[in-house]
């Protein structure tokens, strides 16, 4: 039962345990076959330290590091007082996971701005947490899908993973400059991320990978002011979303011999 589990457990890290929930009890269901969860968290009182399970609807990740017995929905195993609930499952059922399917978080690729995404079951192998191991207790890695209007999904390692609810844009920080080619998941976080970049721009915008180009026909004072104030709109929008233009990069393109070749300037960047 878990209480032998609990016993084997005393000598174990503090760190393994407090920080994490405890996913058991994983059954197959009949409909879909995908693995099936139910999570336990453990009080942090040190005279209690007793696993609550959790309801269904419950995200485990939301709950603070401090989750007393209190706290729990459950009005039955509300108190520390309360004997912890009888469990038969074995030690080979147990993970300490972070993050259980819906959980809602923050996800990072290498070269890729953070971006919000939902832990779920890879469609393919119909897990969502993997082990650098078979002796590590602790997923490695776990598989998400972003949001956007594009469907991408991939497995993420847990470092670069963060809880949606206790972070925010400003303190996770985003790219800043331009998206990394070659990855198949690139294209669909590229157009996702700048499918407003051309929003109030009356210039036509080509958008790369690693740069973006602004293309005027300019035959007055006033259309070489409407390019400037399209460059402007660039950069306030860069600003909105904390990802600077290298303007070491700008270039102005006359294309034409008798083109009056106007300036314009990069400031707004």
């Amino acid at each position: 039962n878990k209480e032998r589990h609990k016993r084997h457990r005393k000598g174990e890290p503090k760190k393994i345990v407090q920080g994490y929930t405890l996913i058991a009890d994983q059954a197959e269901t009949e409909e879909g076959g995908e693995n099936q969860c139910v999570a336990w968290v453990q009080c942090s009182y040190p005279s209690c330290e007793k696993w609550r399970r959790l309801s269904s609807d419950t995200d485990p990740s939301v709950l603070p590091e401090d989750w007393t017995c209190s706290q729990n929905t459950d009005l039955q195993y509300k108190s520390c007082d309360v004997p912890e609930e009888m469990w038969s499952g074995s030690e080979n059922e147990v993970v300490y996971a972070t993050y259980v399917p819906g959980s809602i978080i923050w996800a990072k690729q290498f070269g890729y701005p953070w971006w919000p995404a939902m832990v779920e079951c890879d469609p393919d192998i119909g897990e969502y947490f993997l082990f650098s191991s078979r002796l590590d207790s602790l997923p490695s890695k776990y598989h998400v899908t972003f949001f956007g209007e594009s469907v991408s999904r991939a497995w993420i390692s847990a470092t670069m993973l963060r809880n949606f609810h206790v972070f925010s844009t400003e303190s996770l920080g985003l790219v800043n400059s331009g998206f990394p080619q070659g990855s198949a998941l690139g294209p669909v976080l590229f157009n996702t991320f700048v499918n407003d970049l051309e929003r109030g721009v009356n210039s036509e915008v080509a958008k790369f990978a690693d740069d973006t180009k602004l293309l005027k026909i300019v035959k007055s004072k006033a259309d070489c002011e409407e390019l400037q104030r399209d460059l402007i709109k660039l950069g306030d929008w860069a600003t909105k979303w904390q990802t600077k233009f290298n303007v070491d990069k700008y270039k102005l393109m006359h294309i034409g011999k008798n083109n009056p070749k106007r300036m314009g300037s990069k400031s707004g960047c």
